[in-house]
């Protein structure tokens, strides 16, 4: 990767559009293995329907990336490619996934990225420590009631076995509770309306009970549990190196 700093910005996102209302038969380089060879490449293929054929449109459909098959005939076009290339620039690094509401609808993509490593599970300091080694890293944030599904979903998905706790990044200091944010950023007030605050200062993991209920759970610091780190999403104004 060249330095960005040095004027160069390799690391961006790339897209093709094909505008077209025809189809035909191909003996060689069929478009549907060209798109899947540059989708596997990390390119974002959109597709537009010019004319009327539904045959057509379902044909582009199938070289297209998930939901970026557009036709002229919606009457929206500008404003759906303009919503392509919007949703495009905002990416997560390779080693990340981006959080979508729920888990995996790809419909409902939002601006930030997690990862968690596939190793032991580690104390809260460690597992802090490891998250803000990457200089935008954190432990993650649970703003809400779906973001918490979204985590223990998230999980559990790359687990082996059953993952039913996790450190988060909620923080008590002062007597209030705040969530872990980036080096140099001020940490973000718990909003009472995100859930319940435990009910005395310690190290917090998100615990998942044999009844099914999840809650944020005081801890010794000092226990080991997997964790989850957070960053922001990757686009124009917010440069990632890799």
């Amino acid at each position: 990767m060249i330095d960005s700093e040095a004027g160069f910005r390799d690391n961006y996102k790339k897209m093709i559009i094909v505008f077209t209302s025809v189809h035909g038969s191909y003996q060689k380089n069929p478009p549907k293995t060209v798109s899947q060879t540059l989708k596997s490449q990390g390119v974002v293929v959109v597709t537009v329907n010019t004319g009327s054929s539904s045959d057509t449109g379902s044909w582009l459909k199938n070289i297209a990336s998930d939901n970026m098959a557009f036709a002229m005939a919606d009457g929206n076009t500008t404003q759906e490619l303009l919503q392509a290339m919007t949703d495009t620039n905002c990416f997560c690094p390779s080693d990340n996934i981006q959080v979508t509401v729920p888990f995996n609808n790809m419909q409902n993509i939002y601006g930030t990225c997690v990862w968690s490593p596939d190793d032991p599970a580690y104390s809260r300091d460690d597992a802090m420590g490891r998250c803000k080694s990457n200089n935008r890293g954190y432990l993650v944030n649970e703003l809400d009631q779906q973001k918490r599904a979204f985590n223990f979903a998230y999980l559990n998905s790359i687990s082996k076995k059953p993952v039913n706790a996790f450190y988060n990044g909620l923080i008590s200091l002062n007597n209030a509770w705040y969530w872990d944010q980036p080096n140099g950023q001020q940490m973000k007030a718990l909003d009472p309306n995100s859930g319940a605050p435990p009910a005395r200062s310690a190290c917090v993991a998100d615990m998942k009970y044999s009844d099914g209920t999840t809650a944020w759970t005081p801890v010794s610091c000092g226990n080991s549990f997997r964790y989850i780190c957070e960053q922001v999403a990757c686009d124009t104004d917010n440069y990632c190196e890799r």
